[in-house]
């Protein structure tokens, strides 16, 4: 699973800070979550320069609250909600807690990074200041941790921006956001039932952020039996109505509108 090597310039005595922006509700996995922020501790990255952000999304079970407890130390600021407000509204009051890093990398509670995943995208970002978002090529595994599939996504703004009417051509999971982009410019998640990441795309591609995805495999993806079970026909509406109003307010009536229908159908 080593990704393809390149050289970066991450400077290791004065790393940039990183927020590490994640969720978390009762119906994640504790064993799981345990794995997944123990791979973003265990980045080749410096310690000191990651902190982990968390939303608690409405109560928790005992389980939960424990893993909390006993591993306080692994966390910079835990913000919760006393109901389930959702993932985006989540992910808003995270950015808004952020305390000026240098760059925001999201972090899904039940994937699992490669210990190289910071020092590749920030060091791409440092070498290249006009990419305010970068993701990256990912594994798709299964709930047992076995590598299903290599997912590879398009690599320069002009692929990617070409491919968004088609589908979301960059995972949400893999972002790193650089800072002072998104407060000069803060974009918030809009709440869109399981598209908030397609969204997303869409708005900061119309504010003239410059994407860019890695062609280096630095996540892995879990895509589940629960990850398959919420690909349900609200999801798909949504979606629809994401991707026609994205693309209208990208290209205004356009023969690209076709894409989402047919991909709805």
């Amino acid at each position: 699973l080593r990704p393809r090597m390149h050289r970066t310039l991450v400077p290791m005595n004065s790393a940039p800070t990183v927020a590490v922006l994640c969720a978390m509700d009762a119906r994640d996995s504790v064993y799981l979550a345990e794995k997944a922020i123990r791979t973003i501790l265990s980045q080749d990255y410096p310690r000191e320069a990651i902190r982990v952000y968390l939303h608690v999304d409405g109560p928790l079970t005992r389980s939960h609250e424990y893993f909390l407890e006993t591993r306080a130390d692994w966390f910079h600021k835990v913000l919760r909600s006393e109901r389930n407000v959702g993932l985006p509204a989540g992910l808003n009051r995270l950015l808004d807690a952020t305390e000026g890093e240098a760059f925001f990398v999201r972090m899904d509670v039940d994937d699992m990074v490669l210990p190289e995943r910071f020092t590749r995208q920030i060091g791409y970002m440092l070498e290249n200041p006009d990419v305010d978002l970068c993701g990256c090529n990912s594994y798709e595994i299964d709930d047992h941790d076995r590598v299903i599939f290599a997912r590879n996504y398009p690599e320069t703004h002009t692929e990617i921006v070409a491919r968004l009417p088609r589908c979301n051509p960059m995972l949400h999971p893999t972002f790193c956001i650089r800072g002072d982009t998104w407060r000069r410019v803060p974009i918030h998640y809009r709440d869109l039932y399981l598209n908030e990441d397609l969204g997303f795309v869409f708005d900061v591609v119309a504010a003239d952020w410059k994407l860019h995805n890695l062609q280096e495999r630095l996540f892995l993806w879990r895509t589940g039996e629960s990850f398959h079970r919420r690909r349900n026909h609200r999801r798909a509406l949504v979606e629809l109505l994401a991707y026609v109003g994205g693309i209208h307010t990208l290209w205004g009536v356009d023969p690209r509108l076709l894409w989402p229908l047919v991909r709805y159908v």
